[in-house]
């Protein structure tokens, strides 16, 4: 019996993704070495991506961690184990899992290694997997992505905006079924205990 294609999602306009360009199709295909449906999309248009394939036994999505915290989100409610591929920026979430940053070794194991749970967060409707934040930090990623510049260099201005227009949210947080008002102008929200060393990963590497 013919074996059914594997649904990839990348988000091409992720750090690493949008670093390959044009070959960025030929070197994901190369890289699986077997038949995927692969679609690739601007990240606005991801969740509809997603819902093509959700219910699928298994996705491979491609993308940073913003990507993967929405993509995470869908797939879970839809019973599909997620899949990794390190094609964001920094990808925190892959780093943490233990997953290669080559993108050979990264399809191995999406396609050979075993599901294993992970806790998802959720700041109201939003679902992340690594940390969430509110505020100065969010505003600051708004700015910078609004700037036809690199990430790094777009960073610098977008600071000074927001430094220059800092203000203060007064937010309501239940912690521990507990009500607690806080005035802040950021609030970072983690699910893990955030550390440079990888103690846990979502697929174990194949025998």
């Amino acid at each position: 019996m013919p074996q059914a294609p594997l649904p990839v999602v990348v988000n091409r306009s992720g750090g690493t993704a949008a670093a390959l360009g044009a070959k960025l199709e030929a070197t994901l295909r190369q890289s699986f070495g077997r038949t995927i449906d692969l679609q690739l999309v601007d990240g606005p248009d991801v969740p509809r991506a997603l819902g093509r394939v959700a219910g699928a036994g298994r996705v491979v999505v491609g993308g940073g961690d913003g990507t993967l915290g929405s993509a995470a989100g869908l797939l879970a409610q839809a019973g599909s184990a997620m899949a990794i591929l390190p094609l964001g920026t920094r990808n925190h979430l892959a780093g943490q899992l233990g997953i290669p940053s080559d993108l050979a070794q990264a399809a191995r194991l999406a396609v050979e290694g075993t599901t294993t749970r992970i806790d998802l967060g959720r700041v109201g409707e939003r679902v992340f997997v690594n940390n969430a934040s509110l505020g100065l930090y969010a505003r600051l990623v708004r700015n910078r992505e609004a700037l036809a510049a690199p990430k790094w260099l777009a960073n610098l201005p977008a600071a000074w905006h927001v430094l220059r227009h800092l203000r203060v949210r007064r937010m309501e947080l239940r912690v521990d079924g507990a009500a607690r008002q806080v005035v802040t102008p950021l609030l970072f929200v983690g699910n893990n205990r955030y550390a440079l060393s990888v103690t846990s990963a979502m697929l174990s590497t194949p025998e």
